[in-house]
């Protein structure tokens, strides 16, 4: 029998993109799709947006929350289906056949709790994307491997392990990491999943990322080495911002697409 899959999106005030998301949604080929859309009070023109699609949405609430994270464990609580994947407002799947081809990747999974993928990156200020290969969950410890949209995970294990409200930005790292450190059974697939929109992260916060990152692994996982990546992080964005505006932008373009594209072969 096929497994149900629920998708859950997350919208606060995005009216010019929440559509996109839909359509790439409902216009999958797998038909044992549960959709949910939680908004969080929106007051410009997303709902009624929502509302054009209204009929093909199988769980729709718009009320105000303390959050995405919070928003997206009102999803988990909401959703009835096997798997669960949240493809917030901006983001859409990679092709019309993906949750397809996904479903297959469950039955060979080997009764696996999250299956993750690659996705594609596209980044505000930067004139094209980038696929962002997913690595080896034992890597997990160090960085955030896949990108939450880039993975199905058993509604069993989420309704049991929540969002945690007191992050605010890597949650769903947290999340992650506490999976793996209780012994969730993690499968990795060689799979484009999403595009996901990077909004644009100014540098003050990413580097929130990093810090909230390395707050996480010092509770879950304490040790002078998280300290090490941390500061390694940081002082690699420092790096590539000094190269930014050192050269032109069509050079710095070609150096990105380079090493992304090192990296695709390397992992």
């Amino acid at each position: 029998m096929l497994p149900k899959i629920s998708i859950i999106t997350v919208v606060y005030n995005d009216g010019k993109n929440i559509s996109r998301t839909i359509e790439s949604v409902i216009n999958q080929s797998y038909n044992h799709i549960e959709y949910v859309i939680i908004d969080g009070g929106s007051t410009d023109s997303t709902v009624e947006e929502i509302n054009k699609y209204r009929n093909k949405i199988d769980v729709f609430i718009s009320e105000k929350d303390k959050g995405i994270y919070d928003a997206m464990n009102k999803g988990i609580q909401l959703c009835s289906g096997e798997w669960l994947l949240f493809l917030n407002s901006g983001d859409f799947f990679h092709s019309t056949d993906i949750l397809d081809l996904m479903s297959r990747h469950i039955e060979q999974s080997n009764n696996s709790d999250i299956i993750y993928g690659d996705f594609n990156v596209l980044s505000e200020g930067v004139k094209f994307g980038f696929v962002n290969k997913a690595t080896d969950v034992n890597r997990i410890k160090k960085d955030m491997i896949f990108s939450h949209q880039a993975c199905l995970i058993k509604r069993s294990l989420h309704q049991k392990n929540i969002y945690d409200l007191k992050y605010r930005i890597c949650a769903d790292y947290d999340f992650l990491l506490q999976s793996y450190l209780e012994g969730a059974k993690f499968y990795k697939v060689s799979e484009v999943i999403a595009t996901v929109s990077n909004g644009g992260l100014s540098d003050m916060n990413r580097i929130n990322v990093f810090k909230e990152r390395l707050q996480i692994k010092n509770t879950l996982t304490p040790s002078l080495m998280n300290h090490f990546y941390f500061f390694k992080s940081v002082a690699y964005l420092s790096f590539v911002e000094l190269v930014k505006k050192s050269i032109p932008d069509s050079v710095f373009e070609k150096i990105y697409k380079l090493k992304y594209k090192i990296r695709g072969t390397n992992n």
